[in-house]
């Protein structure tokens, strides 16, 4: 059953889940968030700018990409479990893929590709 709730619980969720990634897997990322906004910029409701970790060298391999999707889903994933609606959220979310309505998406789905890149030239 979806859950109706507030435009702005939902912007928080959304970038809740994307910083709880952030802070779980900044190591294999190479970044780490260096601020947060609430704040509309650039058509976004919200944004976290991150910072390249100097000391961190992140790898452009399979375990990096897949880090990078993880992080782009995130936010969609906590609002699904927001709206009570994680067991049709990937549907929903493929859906959005096609309709190109969601920059995340198209983040997670670039990251995707480079995956399968990665495996044809490493792996095959």
């Amino acid at each position: 059953m979806e859950i109706p709730c507030d435009h702005k619980d939902r912007i928080y969720y959304h970038e809740a889940g994307h910083l709880l990634v952030l802070f779980l897997h900044y190591k294999t990322l190479g970044v780490f968030p260096a601020t947060v906004s609430l704040q509309k910029r650039d058509g976004l409701n919200a944004y976290i700018k991150i910072v390249d970790i100097e000391k961190i060298e992140s790898k452009n391999d399979e375990e990096n990409f897949k880090s990078w999707i993880l992080y782009s889903l995130a936010g969609k994933a906590a609002e699904a479990i927001l709206n009570g609606t994680e067991k049709t959220a990937v549907y929903l979310l493929l859906k959005r893929l096609h309709e190109r309505k969601s920059r995340d998406l198209e983040i997670a789905n670039h990251y995707a590709a480079k995956v399968e890149l990665y495996k044809k030239k490493f792996i095959l």
